[in-house]
């Protein structure tokens, strides 16, 4: 379950409600074993953003075992609204 967003992105904020989703404090504070880090290039229309951001880390959030730690990067070549870039 243990997913930590860097940074906090707010397409996640109803994960952070149910509890899979901790800050890098919550995430010290606890010891694991293992720790995946991930950057996540998400190139989904604007529309599917946040849903996809959602579904992907609701699928890392499925491992008790792991501390996962998802890094969001973007590509300038991609054109986005400007919504989304102030996001990423």
């Amino acid at each position: 379950m243990p997913v930590v967003a860097h940074p906090k992105l707010p397409s996640i904020d109803r994960l952070a409600d149910q509890g899979m989703v901790l800050t890098p404090e919550q995430a010290l504070e606890n010891a694991y074993d293992n720790e995946l880090h991930i950057g996540l290039l998400n190139l989904m229309p604007d529309a599917a953003l946040e849903a996809t951001e959602r579904q992907f880390i609701r699928l890392l959030a499925s491992d008790n075992q792991t501390l996962v730690h998802v890094y969001p990067t973007t590509v300038d070549a991609e054109s986005r609204s400007d919504y989304s870039k102030t996001i990423h």
